[in-house]
Order: structure tokens, then C-alpha cells, then sequence
């Protein structure tokens, strides 16, 4: 029989692992997000005793062995991406980190309401809320967006991508206010996300791009710029393809083309089930996300208002991976006839340097011979949310395609991968891209090892 002291000591240990799962519990927990007044972003502080409480809590649970998801996770990305012990800390600290606001200050941001004003952070513009109905498909769907500029501007449409709303172009919206050039700018929530509703309909990407080009004509806009990020830039394709002569400029950002290795991508599947819908409806596992795919530590603003924003309408993107899956995106794509191909607008795509999920060998060299006229630029230092990790690049890019004289794209028409390059990305186009095999990223490989931890806790 052990001593005393060694069983008094076996079940304090016990103790703490049971105080620590409670805990994880009550943070994982949605109801701590509560549907008060809204936080203003840039008066969030984050108090200084918060470092001393994140390093307190890994030493913690590292020493309990505790079978964190999140721990996994960071020793999983330490394994592949071999940056040393210190990076499990830093993602392990930056999800502490935002479960401490979610329990001490982050609330839920308010409805808007149509004609309401927002003044923007940075120009100090007022832009102004509306909603608008779309019934095409018979259920009536109202879809979220925000304006500003001249009527008689030449319009850029902003579309977001999976996790966010209209706040992933919040920054490159407020520098085009800044700039000299008049553009009348409209950035929208999807239908099923942000402020937008979510009923019952048609949610394939074919489908949507038809209803959202609907909008376009309730509108009254007969041309226009689109800038779109990750599944925003499903919706484009579809509609750029069929209706080129309604598009000036196409901006896509953060999508693969024609290729995709499914199991970078498992988010396909996993979010069209249950048990996945159920996962990105809790803030904490989209904390986990920008956490995770994310190249640098959002500024706590930043990651702050992206949970806010996603809470808004966690569960509107099951609907899309439910009903239409990589392997439609792909095969709609591929070929002489498929969407690509058939997108006759200068395009510029976007993508971050430091993306694993989407490494750079999809795209480099052989990117600019699937549209007819195609440029690119890769984001330094981003992963995979490449507007707000680099909002200053992300904008300076937007800025200076949407400057460049539509006849001018045309004329300078890309003839190989050098040319394709667009002035004010990471890479030299002068310098052959030896395509390098970026080992897959934390989300990529949690699959393999989900419900066994016992290999990551040694």
C-alpha cells in the first residue's frame, strides 16, 4: 500500500484534472458569449497579469498530461511544422487568451437594423446598413450588406469566405473610402452568415451565385468590381463564367483553382455533419481556427471582432459544405469548358505565403494558364485569413489592380508564370519556385488522431 503522502498526493493530481476539465468545459461553452451591449474593438485592453495566467495554465496542463484538444493540436503543428516547444505556448496561450474574453468581456454584437450608419475606424467615412429579399428559390432571403460612396462610382462588391462576414474586407472597404478615386462600395453577408438569414432553400455555390446575381439587378448595377475571399470566391466563378460582361475586374483570394488535396481540406466533410456544424458553432473552436490558421498572433481586436461577427450566424455554412462538395468545386472547374476557363475578365488572384492548407505549389507556375487573363500575388507572412493578418498589403494589392486601366489588363495580357506576377507580393517572379512539399497543417491532420491523444501527450 502507498504512504499516505503519496495517495494525498495522487489525489490532489486528480483533483486539478478534474478543477481543469470543469474549466475547459465552462470555457467551451457558448453560453459565456451573452447577447449584451456590444464591445467596442478598439477599446478592448488586454490586462497584464493575462501573460503570467497563460504561462501559469500550460505549465499546468502539461505537467496534468491533460488531454486538451487544442494542446494536440499545437504539438501536431510543432511536429509538421518543426518551429520548436515554444510554438505549442504560443497556441495554446493564444486560445487562453481568448477564452479569457470570452469570459470576462466579449458580448455579442448587436443586430443592425436597415438605414443604420457605422462610422469606419480609419477613414472615419459613414457607411450605411441595408437589407435586401431575394425569393428566387421561394424562400425569401434577406441578405445583409453596407455601403458607401458616390452612386454613379464605379462599383466594388466584397464577398466573404467561410467563418467570417462582412468584417473580412472591413479594412480594405475603409482604405478604398480613403483613396482619391470615388468607388460606390458594397460588402455583403452571404446568405447564412453574419447578419444575413438562414432558412431553408438552395445552398449549392450554383445555385447561390444565380440568387446573389438577382441582388445585382435589384440593385440597378449593370457592371461591376468583385474582390472575394475563400467560399465567397465559389460564388464568383460561377457567376464571373456566366456573365462576364457584368464584370470589370475579379479579385479571388484564398481559393484553389482546379487541384485540391482533399486531406489538406477535410472541413469538406467534417463540417456537413452534425458533430461538425456543432463544432464551428462554439467560439471557442473558431478562436481555435484563427488561432491555428492564422501564420502570425492576430492582434486580440482582430480575433475578437471575428468571433463576434461568426456568432452572429455560426451555423449557415453547414448548409453550403452539406450541399456542395470539393469534388463538384473541383470537377465545375477543370477543362476547356469548365468555369475557369470561361472567366474572360482580368482577374488577380490572392493568397497568403504561409498557408498550408493551400501551399503555394497549387497555384505558382501554373495558376495564369487556367483563365485567359490572370495575374497573382502571395501575401508574406499569412496563412490562410490573409486580409486581416496583412490588412496593409491585402489593401495595397485591391487598390492598385482596381487603379489599372481595364484596356491596360488587356493589353499587358500575362504570356507565361513571370509575367503573371503582380507588382507588390512576397516573391520574385525573377526566381523559379522550386515547389518545396509543405508538410499539412493542424486542421489537416487532426482526423488522424481524433479521440487518441495518448501519442501527443508524451
Amino acid at each position: 500500500m502507498g504512504s499516505p503522502e503519496k495517495n494525498s498526493g495522487g489525489r490532489l493530481k486528480y483533483v486539478f484534472i478534474v478543477l481543469v476539465a470543469v474549466g475547459m468545459k465552462i470555457l467551451n461553452s457558448a453560453v459565456l458569449v451573452e447577447p449584451l451591449k456590444s464591445v467596442a474593438v478598439g477599446n478592448i485592453v488586454e490586462p497584464p497579469e493575462l501573460q503570467n495566467v497563460t504561462s501559469g495554465m500550460t505549465t499546468i496542463m502539461k505537467a496534468l498530461g491533460a488531454k486538451a484538444e487544442f494542446l494536440a493540436w499545437a504539438k501536431i503543428r510543432v511536429k509538421y511544422k518543426k518551429e520548436g516547444s515554444g510554438f505549442t505556448s504560443r497556441v495554446l496561450g493564444e486560445a487562453l487568451r481568448a477564452n479569457w474574453y470570452m469570459l470576462t468581456q466579449m458580448k455579442t454584437l448587436p443586430r443592425v437594423a436597415e438605414g443604420d450608419v457605422e462610422v469606419m475606424q480609419e477613414s472615419g467615412k459613414e457607411v450605411v446598413h441595408h437589407f435586401i429579399t431575394e425569393r428566387s428559390t421561394g424562400v425569401p432571403h434577406s441578405w445583409h450588406y453596407y455601403e458607401a460612396g458616390p452612386k454613379d462610382g464605379e462599383v466594388v462588391v466584397f464577398l466573404h469566405g467561410m467563418l467570417q462576414t462582412t468584417y473580412c474586407f472591413y479594412h480594405q472597404f475603409d482604405n478604398l473610402l480613403k483613396g482619391g478615386k470615388k468607388y460606390r462600395l458594397i460588402n455583403f453577408d452571404i446568405k447564412g452568415f453574419g447578419h444575413s438569414s438562414t432558412y431553408a432553400g438552395n445552398y449549392m455555390w450554383s445555385s447561390t451565385a444565380d440568387q446573389f446575381m438577382n441582388i445585382i439587378d435589384q440593385l440597378g448595377i449593370e457592371k461591376f468590381n468583385l474582390v472575394c475571399h475563400d467560399r465567397g470566391c465559389l460564388m464568383g466563378d460561377y457567376m464571373v463564367s456566366r456573365h462576364n460582361e457584368r464584370f470589370l475586374r475579379y479579385i479571388r483570394a484564398q481559393q484553389f483553382l482546379d487541384f485540391v488535396e482533399l486531406d489538406r481540406s477535410p472541413q469538406g466533410k467534417s463540417f456537413s455533419t452534425t458533430e461538425g456544424c456543432y463544432t464551428i458553432g462554439r467560439p471557442t473552436k473558431i478562436a481555435f481556427a484563427f488561432s491555428f490558421a492564422t501564420y502570425n498572433q492576430l492582434p486580440l481586436p482582430e480575433l475578437v471582432r471575428s468571433i463576434q461577427e461568426h456568432m452572429l450566424n455560426p451555423y449557415g455554412g453547414c448548409r453550403y459544405f452539406a450541399s456542395s462538395p470539393f469534388e463538384k468545386d473541383v470537377s465545375d472547374r477543370e477543362g476547356p469548358n469548365g468555369l475557369l476557363a470561361n472567366i474572360n475578365v482580368p482577374v488577380l488572384g490572392l493568397w497568403g505565403d504561409r498557408d498550408l492548407g493551400q501551399p503555394r505549389y497549387y497555384y505558382d507556375t501554373t495558376a495564369w494558364e487556367k483563365f485567359p487573363n490572370f495575374r497573382l500575388a502571395f501575401i508574406p507572412d499569412t496563412s490562410h485569413f490573409t486580409s486581416i493578418e496583412n490588412p496593409k498589403v491585402f489593401s495595397d494589392l485591391v487598390e492598385s489592380f482596381l487603379n489599372v486601366p481595364i484596356d491596360e489588363l488587356w493589353k499587358q495580357k500575362p504570356t507565361n508564370w513571370k509575367e503573371a506576377y503582380f507588382p507588390g507580393g512576397s516573391f520574385d517572379p525573377n526566381v523559379e519556385p522550386n515547389n518545396p512539399e509543405i508538410p499539412m497543417g493542424v486542421m489537416n491532420i487532426f482526423p488522424r488522431f481524433q479521440g487518441n491523444y495518448t501519442e501527443w501527450n508524451s
